[in-house]
C-alpha cells in the first residue's frame, strides 16, 4: 500500500498493514490501493502469482476494497468517496528473477495486468455501467494486440501452422507458408547448389543475411533449418537475431549453439561439426524451449534460479529471433542454410526429422 501525509506533505512511504486503510487515513495519509497479493505480479519466484487473477480483479476488486474477501467490512476497506483515497494499481516486482524472465515475457504479464486494473480506475466509484468480464475480455485483448509502435506481444497471425518456409529451391527465399512471409537476401547471401540430397541452399559469409518480415515468434512455436558452417566460425557467429536476442554458433570463448535474450547468453554444449549438414532447431511450449540436433532432443535452455529455497537450474522461455538468418551487423554464421521454418506450434523430435527431410533429401 502506498501513502502519503497529507497533512505533513511527507515523501511516499510503502506500508505492510494492508488491511489497516481506515486508520492509515485517519492520521491523515493519502493512500493509493496497491495491496498483496492481489495486485502483486512476481514473474517465476512461487512467492506471488506469476500472472494477475483478470478474472478476479475485474469482478471482486475497487480501489478501496482493501480485502476482496470481505468487502463490506468498513474496518477493513474504504469508502469509495474518500477524499485522501488517491487511486490504485498493480506492482511487478522483480526479485529473484535473474535471468529468467526475457522482455517479452515481461510485457505479456504487465499488459494484461494494466487492462483490468486501468479498467476498473477509469470506472469510477459506482461501476454502473460494468459489462460482464466475458464480454470485456475480448475486446480487452483486441485493444492490447493493435496498438501501433509499442507492443511487444510477439504471436504474428499465420494462416496455418507455419509461419514461414523457405526451401530456396526458387533460386531465393520465397515463403513456401500461406503467409507470403518472403524473405530477402542481402550483401553477398547467394543460393547455390548444394548437392548431398539438399538441392538448392544459401551461401553465407560473415557479410550476409537474409531479412523475414517478422521480428520473432513467443511460444508455442518450433523453429530449425539445415546448417552446414564452413570452417572454423568467427566469435559470436550469428544464426538467427532480432530486438529479442540471438542464436550463436559459438560464443566468445567455444564453438558452441549459445542462446542470448536480453543480453543474457545460454550455452547449449551443442557443437555443429565444420563442412558438413546438421539440422538445428527449438521449440517452446511454454514450459520449456527444447534444443534439437539431428532430430533428437539434445538440450532444454535453462538458467540458474538463485531464489533461496530453489537454487537450481530451471527452463528457460526463449522468444525466437526471426527478424535475419544471420546478422545485419556484419557477424553472420559462414556456410550454407536449407529448409528453414518456423512454426506457431511446439514440435518435438519425431516431428522435427519429419520436418527436416521435407527440405532435403539427405540425413545429418
Amino acid at each position: 500500500m502506498r501513502l502519503q501525509n497529507a497533512k505533513r506533505g511527507a515523501k511516499p512511504t510503502y506500508a505492510s498493514t494492508p488491511h489497516y486503510a481506515n486508520a492509515l487515513v485517519a492520521r491523515g495519509n493519502k493512500v493509493s490501493n496497491l495491496n498483496a497479493p492481489d495486485s502483486y505480479l512476481v514473474p517465476r519466484t512461487y512467492a506471488y502469482e506469476d500472472f494477475i487473477d483478470s478474472r478476479k480483479i475485474y469482478n471482486l476488486w475497487e480501489p478501496w476494497v482493501f480485502d476482496i474477501l470481505d468487502k463490506t467490512n468498513t474496518s477493513r476497506n474504504l469508502r469509495p468517496d474518500e477524499p485522501l483515497l488517491t487511486g490504485g494499481g498493480f506492482a511487478n516486482w522483480n526479485d529473484f528473477l535473474s535471468e529468467s524472465v526475457t522482455r517479452v515475457e515481461l510485457y505479456d504479464r504487465v499488459s494484461k495486468a494494466a487492462d483490468v486494473f486501468g479498467e476498473k480506475l477509469w470506472a469510477g466509484a459506482k461501476n454502473i455501467d460494468q459489462v460482464s468480464y466475458d464480454k470485456w475480455a475480448p475486446l480487452a485483448k483486441k485493444l492490447r494486440e493493435n496498438i501501433p509502435g509499442i507492443t511487444l506481444r510477439r504471436r504474428p497471425a499465420s494462416k496455418g501452422q507455419y509461419l514461414i518456409s523457405y526451401d530456396f529451391e526458387d533460386g531465393a527465399a520465397a515463403d513456401g507458408s500461406d503467409n507470403a512471409n518472403n524473405g530477402e537476401l542481402h550483401n553477398g547471401a547467394t543460393v547455390v547448389e548444394a548437392g548431398e540430397g539438399h538441392g538448392r541452399a544459401v551461401k553465407m559469409t560473415a557479410d550476409s543475411y537474409i531479412s523475414t518480415p517478422i521480428e520473432g515468434i513467443a511460444y508455442p512455436y518450433a523453429v530449425g533449418m539445415w546448417v552446414k558452417p564452413s570452417g572454423a566460425q568467427q566469435a559470436k557467429a550469428v544464426l538467427l537475431e532480432s530486438g529479442d536476442g540471438r542464436v550463436l554458433v559459438s560464443n566468445s570463448t567455444s564453438p558452441t549453439v549459445t542462446f542470448v535474450q536480453d543480453d543474457n547468453e545460454y550455452n547449449t554444449q551443442i557443437i555443429l561439426p565444420a563442412d558438413q549438414w546438421s539440422h538445428l532447431a527449438f521449440s517452446a511450449d511454454g514450459t520449456t524451449t527444447r534444443v534439437f540436433y539431428n532430430f533428437k532432443h539434445a538440450a532444454s535452455v535453462n538458467y540458474y534460479n538463485p531464489r533461496w529455497d530453489v537454487l537450481q537450474n530451471s527452463t528457460m522461455q526463449v522468444t525466437a529471433p526471426l527478424r535475419t538468418i544471420g546478422s545485419a551487423n556484419g557477424n553472420s554464421f559462414s556456410g550454407l542454410v536449407d529448409g528453414f521454418f518456423a512454426m506457431d506450434r511446439a514440435s518435438y523430435a519425431g516431428e522435427m526429422a519429419f520436418i527436416g527431410k521435407h527440405y532435403a533429401n539427405a540425413l545429418p
